[in-house]
């Protein structure tokens, strides 16, 4: 669902009507739609006793259902997200609203897109990545569909999927570039074994997606819909990116201080063998999203699509 540009009279009505017991405040809120940082029907609320929350609303059910599923994960698991406040999606709340509600705390700080990417501004980033990334489980997924058969494959068919949807005569790739991409990821998959467990995985981390304390000692993660249990390196890619597109921060440099923080890899683990792959699928999404966006007529998305094509060339670069 796009971003509403105003509130919906579903969401109106569920908050004069509903939210007052539920926050313990008869006073009618300040709603503010967020700017930045969700995919979807969302609120800030501000109440006057001082209560503050997100008020989250699905139109479908199934995608409710999976974003609890991922807020009660983060409590049982104590990940660095948000606390669910209420949920209620029964029967009597969709035929009154058409809607089903999630209530979240609301985290106090500033975004890291806000923030600027530091040293500073990382170290508590890298310190809630490593967290959630240390707790394991045996199998893959959405938490409401978990999954059993091979990782190694659906990593192989997703990447795959990407490549797709970049368009081989698109004006900023070179001749026969697609193919040449396209034989390296196979190449570079060979090398990626079986994982004998997983972790929970935001899977699309963008400095908007991050909240960074006032003092700049604890990062939340936000809009955690996509959240499912696969390989760190996903996560991992996203989060490198940002240093090399800021242009402060090395990339190995980055790395070492993921790799410090963790606590549940195996002595001397060593990323390299792998790195290319996960390094590549991450220039190829960027790829196929900036050129989706410029082919909405989103002109500065050439040059974004441009930047991440060079850093494709350069991994492939780097195993020649």
């Amino acid at each position: 669902m796009a971003r509403p540009q105003f509130v919906t009279p579903e969401a109106q009505r569920y908050i004069d009507q509903r939210l007052p017991a539920l926050v313990g405040d008869t006073g009618a809120p300040e709603v503010v739609i967020p700017a930045t940082g969700v995919n979807s029907e969302c609120y800030i609320l501000r109440y006057p006793l001082g209560g503050h929350y997100v008020l989250r609303v699905f139109e479908r059910p199934r995608l409710h259902s999976a974003y609890r599923t991922v807020m009660l994960l983060a409590a049982r698991h104590e990940l660095p997200m948000p606390r669910m406040v209420a949920s209620e999606q029964g029967l009597l709340i969709r035929m009154r609203y058409s809607r089903t509600f999630l209530l979240e705390e609301f985290v106090t700080g500033e975004l890291l897109m806000e923030a600027g990417v530091s040293d500073k501004t990382m170290a508590p980033v890298l310190d809630s990545l490593a967290r959630m990334h240390d707790v394991r489980v045996q199998r893959w997924g959405y938490p409401k569909n978990l999954k059993t058969g091979s990782y190694r494959n659906q990593c192989l068919g997703r990447v795959e999927r990407i490549l797709a949807g970049i368009p081989a005569d698109s004006e900023i790739l070179q001749p026969g570039e697609a193919d040449k991409w396209a034989g390296f990821v196979r190449v570079q998959w060979r090398n990626l074994p079986e994982p004998e467990d997983f972790c929970p995985v935001h899977h699309h981390l963008a400095p908007d997606d991050i909240m960074i304390s006032l003092d700049q000692q604890r990062a939340m993660f936000l809009d955690n819909g996509a959240l499912r249990f696969g390989h760190f390196a996903h996560d991992l890619e996203d989060v490198l990116a940002w240093g090399m597109e800021d242009g402060k921060l090395e990339r190995e440099a980055l790395k070492g201080e993921y790799f410090k923080r963790r606590k549940t890899l195996p002595a001397g683990y060593d990323y390299t063998p792998i790195e290319p792959f996960f390094h590549a699928e991450h220039c190829l999404k960027k790829v196929r999203s900036a050129l989706r966006k410029l082919g909405r007529g989103d002109t500065p998305q050439r040059a974004v699509a441009e930047m991440h094509a060079e850093r494709m060339r350069e991994v492939v670069a780097s195993v020649e």
